[in-house]
């Protein structure tokens, strides 16, 4: 919508997160969609919470990384991606890489699974989410070699004094 574009773009934002939020740890950017598969692997509330998130993606008919792009230009914003390091798999992350580098958008860091220290069923704790963080890290800089890596430390109002000290 250019009139939405043109109201986003006097704002002056000088960047935005994508895909953003929650949703992230289900997306698949190569589709614009969140795979039911993807979301079933999640239990409980998570569960729940991903299936809202997947009706409101397929009800906009999908949300396309191209689309973002498009928008991200028109607002002379840069992107944050909040890449999904649950579901999704380094071999992607370095292709989205590939693909950001290419039409040079201008990425300011890469989120790597939001808020993760909320999932202790995916990773026992700071020093195992590091771990297993490791080879999106690795696929990413493999094209981007000074690409900023951003890691999930917990949240002020919930902190998780355990996993912080461990990513430290």
């Amino acid at each position: 919508d250019p009139h939405y574009q043109r109201i986003a773009a006097s704002l002056e934002p000088g960047w935005y997160r994508f895909s953003g939020g929650a949703v992230s740890n289900v997306y698949d950017w190569q589709a614009g969609d969140v795979p039911t598969e993807w979301v079933n692997q999640f239990t409980g509330n998570n569960r729940s919470r991903f299936q809202r998130e997947q009706k409101l993606v397929r009800g906009r008919g999908g949300v396309r990384f191209d689309d973002y792009l498009q928008f991200a230009a028109a607002t002379g914003a840069r992107t944050m991606i909040c890449f999904n390091a649950f579901t999704d798999t380094p071999k992607s992350a370095g292709k989205m890489a590939r693909y950001v580098k290419e039409h040079d958008v201008p990425v300011i860091a890469w989120e790597l699974a939001n808020e993760a220290h909320l999932f202790p069923s995916w990773f026992s704790g700071g020093a195992d989410y590091v771990n297993k963080m490791r080879p999106y890290a690795e696929a990413i800089r493999a094209v981007i070699p000074g690409a900023i890596i951003s890691l999930a430390v917990s949240m002020v109002q919930s902190p998780n004094v355990g996993w912080d000290e461990a990513l430290a």
